[in-house]
């Protein structure tokens, strides 16, 4: 099984929250300092770039790493793309 960390520059759960009409009042999207989220898919990159993230987002790639080796019954073996 293929496992992805992707990053992106928006908190995307906010967005879809926003969206939808349904933020809590006060809330603010959770990035790192970088204005960045991590988030794992075990769906996989779709050929136009997008995907489903299948976690919440995450502050920094080792915790979206550690995040994903939870989830999974086998060791993942780690490469960049």
């Amino acid at each position: 099984m293929d496992v992805f960390i992707v990053r992106l520059n928006c908190d995307f759960w906010y967005e879809v929250a926003k969206e939808d009409g349904q933020l809590e009042p006060g809330e603010q999207p959770r990035l790192n300092d970088e204005g960045a989220s991590y988030y794992v898919s075990f769906h996989g990159i779709r050929g136009d770039g997008s995907f489903w993230p299948d976690s919440g987002g995450h502050l920094s790639i080792e915790d979206a790493k550690a995040a994903a080796e939870c989830k999974v019954p086998s060791d993942i073996k780690w490469s960049k793309p």
